[in-house]
């Protein structure tokens, strides 16, 4: 919910970000192939400075909250702008912000970003932070559909199966092997025993020696 409030700027001042995010999922029974569409609406609170403001507790630690992620946003967008000169990678993660709007800026997707200033020379310092995000414009994304057949899914899935079945199998077979050959060599040593008497021969002897048929 997006939250308000007074302060010397403004008597409405945004106190908050306000992220709506709409999934829409459209299936075609006849081919199971399912579509799925992700719609982010963003209003992003504006950044403001304390002298400004006159703001102090609450709503002074909402302002620099505020101005923390507007920053952290900036950052972002510059590094997804410089992406091809080699830039690291964007802080997604440093704000829950840019976490949230990650796939927005970055994935599969169309973004467009309206920025709102004021002719105002009094608010000079705020539309020049504001007109820093012009940036944005130099972010490359790529829209794709998202397409996925439940057939296709299913037989991914079995071809998965399989392979982990065969790989377990394999597994078996070899940890088995070993207790497989010493229980024979058992057998043929219990053999050997009950052929000869009881006692084996020594080596390179046989226990039928010296018998005539």
């Amino acid at each position: 919910m997006r939250q308000v409030g007074v302060t010397s700027m403004n008597a409405s001042s945004s106190r908050s970000h306000c992220v709506f995010v709409f999934r829409i999922s459209i299936k075609d029974e006849a081919s199971g192939e399912c579509k799925l569409s992700q719609t982010n609406l963003v209003d992003l609170a504006g950044s403001e400075r304390a002298k400004r403001t006159q703001a102090d507790g609450a709503r002074l630690k909402e302002g620099a909250n505020i101005n923390q992620s507007l920053s952290v946003l900036a950052r972002v967008i510059s590094s997804l702008a410089d992406r091809n000169r080699g830039s690291q990678n964007p802080p997604f993660r440093d704000s829950r912000l840019t976490y949230l709007l990650k796939e927005s800026l970055s994935g599969n997707s169309k973004t467009v970003m309206v920025a709102a200033v004021s002719p105002s020379n009094w608010d000079y310092d705020e539309t020049m932070s504001t007109l820093k995000f012009q940036s944005v414009k130099l972010v490359q994304t790529s829209a794709k559909q998202n397409k996925d057949n439940e057939q296709n899914i299913e037989r991914q899935l079995r071809a998965e199966a399989d392979e982990l079945k065969a790989k377990l199998l394999e597994l078996e077979v070899s940890n088995s092997l070993p207790a497989a050959i010493e229980r024979a060599q058992q057998q043929l040593t219990h053999q050997e025993r009950s052929s000869c008497g009881g006692t084996l021969p020594a080596a390179g002897s046989s226990c039928c020696a010296g018998r005539r048929p």
